[in-house]
């Protein structure tokens, strides 16, 4: 098995339409040394009152791979952007002991503290696994959210770690540092003028679900991430009227190519 995994963890039986475009797409732009995994569905007697749901199936699929395993952890509406953001990613998570989507627990006060969120977040397993003997690093605490102690403890100690800056939003609604609401719905992050990572954010809502499927049947249409966030803002003015339009041009657009798949296309 390839030391480089890339796996997403599912908690939530969101519909089976709402990630296939953008499983496709990470596919496509594998590596050769990289794997796709998809983790499902942790049962209800894994949780516990002190742990969220999220947090257990988290421990539980990292837990299934070796200390020397490269993991680069996904929220089910998000991706890396290509094939060398892939390769750019994992190179960082061999120089750095953490690297990842920058982000902030804003529902609680942390005196505003930044940390690589399990949306996006790149690491050896054996990171994990030496802070998990010492500390419960998964579930959210009084000072932060999911997997936020994993930053808090290496921060303690010293060690490196790398965030991806929000580099282009359509819908700013959280504060990164304090001042300017700078992420949101439809960011795209990354380090050094590169882009690296797009999350959709609020997917749990049908009219966000719709938004990113559109995006990533373009995406793996060859759309460019530039052009992609020129249709995004659209998409996020449109009327009724030009959803209604635009959801039959992709049900017309879907329906043509299984005929074609099938051999019906005559």
């Amino acid at each position: 098995m390839n030391k480089n995994i890339i796996l997403t963890v599912l908690d939530t039986d969101y519909p089976a339409w709402f990630s296939f475009f953008r499983n496709l797409y990470i596919r496509s732009q594998l590596p050769s040394d990289a794997s796709f995994v998809t983790f499902r569905h942790v049962p209800a007697e894994f949780t516990s009152k002190d742990s969220t749901v999220h947090s257990e199936i988290l421990k539980r699929a990292i837990q299934c791979f070796s200390d020397d395993c490269y993991i680069l952890l996904l929220d089910v509406d998000a991706y890396p952007v290509s094939s060398e953001a892939i390769q750019t990613v994992f190179g960082h998570a061999r120089e750095y002991k953490l690297v990842g989507n920058m982000q902030r627990t804003n529902c609680i006060e942390n005196n505003g503290h930044v940390f690589i969120a399990p949306s996006f977040m790149c690491f050896q397993v054996a990171t994990i696994r030496a802070a998990s003997r010492t500390m419960d690093i998964f579930s959210p605490s009084y000072r932060g959210d999911v997997l936020e102690e994993l930053t808090y403890h290496l921060e303690e100690n010293g060690s490196r770690i790398l965030g991806y800056e929000p580099m282009h939003c359509n819908r700013p609604i959280w504060r990164l540092h304090f001042g300017h609401n700078v992420y949101g719905i439809a960011t795209t992050f990354g380090t050094d003028g590169q882009y690296l990572s797009y999350h959709h954010f609020c997917s749990r809502f049908l009219v966000s679900q719709l938004q990113f499927v559109l995006r990533t049947f373009f995406l793996y249409l060859g759309i460019s991430p530039k052009r992609l966030n020129i249709i995004s803002k659209k998409l996020f003015a449109a009327s009724r009227q030009e959803w209604k339009q635009m959801l039959i041009a992709l049900y017309v657009r879907t329906m043509l190519e299984i005929r074609y798949a099938l051999g019906r296309h005559m």
